[in-house]
């Protein structure tokens, strides 16, 4: 429910469009309370995801991305909190590039935005719909896990 919104939300966006789950798994923390979940997600079109969320990692902080298509393959470390440390990594037709991307804090950004949107200035990238189909994913892994869906 934690760390795991935000691949879900990222593999939302990256495929443009809403997956279905195929299977996932829980490691229990306590009762109807996991602390490692994985889940094998598929679309319509055949494509697939795997996401694996753990908030008992051995690292301190672990968060990478890998995207893989006909075209090459994306690697990034850290996709969430470029103000840390931030690695990009392209394997295509031509090559590789890496790149360091620096950034600012995730969630200073996400306030400036915030503002920027209230006072009429830009439109957020996400809006409650949004929100909603990312809930409703994130039901169905639990489904998927056997746990119940929260608030219930």
């Amino acid at each position: 429910m934690d760390c795991g919104c935000y691949p879900v939300s990222l593999i939302r966006f990256l495929a443009g469009a809403e997956p279905m789950i195929d299977c996932a798994q829980a490691r229990l923390f306590a009762p109807q309370v996991d602390h490692k979940m994985t889940a094998d997600l598929s679309f319509a079109d055949g494509r697939t995801a795997h996401l694996v969320c753990d908030m008992l990692s051995p690292k301190l902080f672990r968060s990478i991305l890998k995207v893989e298509g006909d075209a090459g393959k994306l690697h990034v470390i850290n996709p969430y909190q470029p103000h840390w440390f931030n690695w990009l990594t392209v394997h295509g037709v031509k090559g590789t590039r890496k790149e360091h991307v620096r950034g600012e804090n995730a969630y200073a950004l996400q306030l400036l935005a915030f503002v920027d949107a209230i006072h009429g200035k830009m439109k957020l990238s996400t809006d409650p719909t949004d929100a909603i189909g990312n809930m409703r994913v994130i039901d169905m892994i639990y489904e998927k896990a056997k746990l119940k869906k929260r608030g219930t």
